[in-house]
């Protein structure tokens, strides 16, 4: 008897008009879209896993997801990869698929995420970036933006930076392993590398880091802010078309050498995949 296969999935997407990864009530998102696709291939319904879910607006340059395959049908890979690109919409685009062992969740086989957060600086906002970074016009003290986003590495209490904390269950203790920023012809990047991310966490500890680049506040207002836990006195969240999921990792020695890898190299290099 034929067993189900277990498929481990890499896709990229621009997240513009989707409200987000998980599927929602009468709001179209990018894992009903791929569930789609997989029911027109397989003809039946099929439930994918994410590694995550991602916001409204926000972007994948390397989003995970596994399934199982149905037991009638074995698609090889090649044949897979075409099947899926042929029919999803051109802003949800397959990069990578394989067959995996059974135990292999995209959730819970993960071991860490990298998130990059672009930022633009032009005065003008350049008409192509804005859809995929945050336009800032005023000056930033890059140095002190350096200062700013290393203060989140290591282990903390993220309560002031995540979004609806009244309804929060569980801890918010984090494990951020890196934090970088660089500047690359007029672009920021943030780039965040943990074990795992609370709701709107990113954008939550980029709006901060940018609040001390502009000069409205000190670093020192992170301490306190680790230690008050009061999301009211945490700087703005950053918008969500700035944001990409950048990579998931599924063993140590790989997350350990991309931690090595610059913002821009990861982001260029997935950008045009």
């Amino acid at each position: 008897m034929q067993m189900e296969r277990n498929w481990q999935v890499t896709v990229q997407y621009d997240g513009t008009g989707y409200m987000g990864w998980q599927v929602q009530p009468d709001q179209v998102s990018i894992q009903q879209r791929i569930q789609e696709v997989l029911k027109k291939i397989y003809g039946v319904e099929i439930r994918i896993e994410g590694s995550g879910r991602t916001d409204a607006g926000v972007h994948a340059l390397g989003q995970v997801f596994s399934f199982k395959e149905p037991r009638k049908i074995s698609l090889d890979e090649k044949s897979f990869h075409k099947a899926l690109n042929s029919l999803l919409p051109p802003e949800i685009r397959l990069l990578t698929a394989r067959l995996v062992s059974d135990d292999f969740h995209a959730r819970f086989s993960a071991v860490g995420k990298t998130y990059i957060y672009v930022l633009e600086r032009s005065q003008r906002s350049i008409p192509f970036m804005n859809r995929s970074s945050w336009n800032q016009r005023y000056e930033l003290d890059l140095e002190l933006m350096k200062q700013a986003i290393a203060k989140f590495e290591g282990v903390h209490d993220f309560t002031a930076f995540t979004v609806k904390t009244k309804s929060f269950k569980g801890s918010a203790v984090r494990e951020i392993f890196k934090t970088e920023i660089e500047s690359w012809h007029g672009l920021l990047f943030l780039r965040f590398t943990g074990s795992g991310f609370l709701y709107k966490m990113i954008r939550s500890l980029t709006g901060q880091v940018v609040e001390v680049g502009s000069g409205l506040s000190d670093i020192s207002k992170i301490d306190n802010l680790f230690e008050s836990g009061c999301r009211l006195k945490a700087a703005q969240t950053a918008p969500a078309k700035g944001l990409f999921l950048a990579e998931v990792y599924y063993d140590r020695e790989e997350l350990a050498k991309r931690l090595l890898v610059s913002p821009s190299e990861m982001f260029i290099s997935r950008f045009f995949y």
